[in-house]
């Protein structure tokens, strides 16, 4: 048992992905929409905000379960009344790139929710 000596002792994190710059993966969202006890969490309506920033086309023909379409909301002057009520909140477009775009939808209102605290 010698070779056990030298073996060190690491935990491992409970998150292995990392939130970085607002981000989180596939991963991490499977995990946050099935967790739950007896039942998944998402079960619960106070519990994710999905919204869904692609075209209204788009989200009729299909979208995530509970999402709601980013016209819901007035962006520029939503509170954090207005979400405080949710553990998470995620937006979510067609293919990501949208995050990127300084001039889009989804970069704006989640600068807006980043300076909010949300």
């Amino acid at each position: 048992m010698r070779y056990l000596q030298n073996l060190q002792l690491k935990p491992q994190s409970l998150m292995p992905e990392e939130l970085r710059y607002g981000y989180i993966s596939a991963n991490l969202y499977f995990n946050l929409f099935h967790a739950g006890f007896c039942a998944p969490y998402i079960a619960n309506p106070n519990y994710m905000l999905l919204v869904d920033f692609r075209s209204r086309e788009e989200y009729d023909e299909s979208h995530l379960v509970t999402a709601v379409h980013h016209d819901r909301f007035d962006w520029a002057s939503v509170d954090y009344s207005d979400l405080a009520a949710y553990s998470v909140v995620v937006f979510y477009d067609f293919d990501g790139t949208a995050a990127a775009n300084l001039f889009s939808g989804l970069y704006n209102a989640f600068n807006r929710v980043k300076e909010m605290g949300v």
